[in-house]
């Protein structure tokens, strides 16, 4: 994936292991019809941890000089093949309907008890129970929303790591030149590895808002009020979870930066 040098024969070789993963991605989408989804969420995460193992085995070898630069284009590889996979599964016109989605009827679990305030709490056992088990009815193998959280999953974590990358070479140049000093060449991040971290970063969250969130939310087959509900209950648990544990790396960010904007679009 790194290619034999320059940077022209790694995109060469990226170019080729696309043109492979769309054979892969072409083979999950047909075994999608024809085997339970619990052996697809086990096939399809076995597929992007074997992608990540060469982009951690990359990372681990980071402090190596002499395979900085190389390991660095295997990790944008890798990450491009990822977000290639996303792409082609999220726009599988079944991919709603593969996540089990909720219905949600707008009734709960009636509360019978007295009243609580803030001087006196009341715990009502019996609507703690119901509770419990009218989730447990909604219990499947795979659970529901199982392909669109390892997706967004997927896109979350590149958008986050990428961004990561940014701000601690960022940082690392900062505190370089007020001690007046220079960061070591070998073991920094050129400007046109920056510009194509950046670029990973915007385009894993562009698959999220666009491919993921926008295409199903405007899906014409899903227009009425009770499918809205469903398509949002969906995304929204990946979303908020995801928002919360990169929090200091969105602080960090300029307010108006395009990735930050799209995270919190998403929303």
């Amino acid at each position: 994936l790194s290619g034999s040098g320059s940077a022209s024969n790694a995109d060469q070789m990226i170019t080729k292991a696309l043109s492979i993963s769309d054979v892969i991605c072409d083979f999950f989408a047909g075994l999608l019809a024809i085997l339970h989804p619990s052996q697809m969420r086990t096939l399809l995460l076995s597929y992007f941890n074997i992608l990540q193992e060469c982009e951690s085995q990359n990372e681990s070898n980071r402090n190596r000089t002499i395979n900085f630069h190389t390991n660095l284009r295997v990790n944008k590889c890798v990450r491009q093949i990822k977000l290639h996979a996303v792409e082609r599964l999220a726009s599988m016109p079944r991919f709603l309907s593969l996540n089990f989605p909720i219905k949600y009827t707008g009734t709960y679990p009636k509360y019978s008890g007295e009243k609580s305030t803030w001087y006196s709490q009341h715990h009502d056992v019996e609507s703690g129970s119901d509770l419990q088990s009218m989730m447990i009815e909604a219990d499947r193998d795979p659970q529901c929303f199982w392909l669109s959280e390892i997706l967004m999953d997927e896109c979350f974590d590149i958008c986050q790591r990428s961004c990561e990358a940014i701000i601690i070479e960022a940082q690392a140049q900062s505190k370089a030149a007020r001690r007046g000093r220079k960061v070591d060449d070998q073991l920094s991040l050129s400007r046109s590895d920056l510009l194509r971290l950046e670029s990973i970063a915007y385009h894993s969250i562009i698959c999220v808002y666009e491919l993921l969130i926008k295409r199903h939310a405007m899906d014409s087959r899903f227009q009425s009020i009770a499918c809205n509900t469903r398509v949002a209950g969906m995304f929204v648990g990946s979303v908020l979870e995801h928002v919360v544990n990169a929090a200091s790396v969105l602080a960090t960010m300029e307010g108006n930066h395009r990735v930050r904007c799209l995270w919190f679009l998403s929303l």
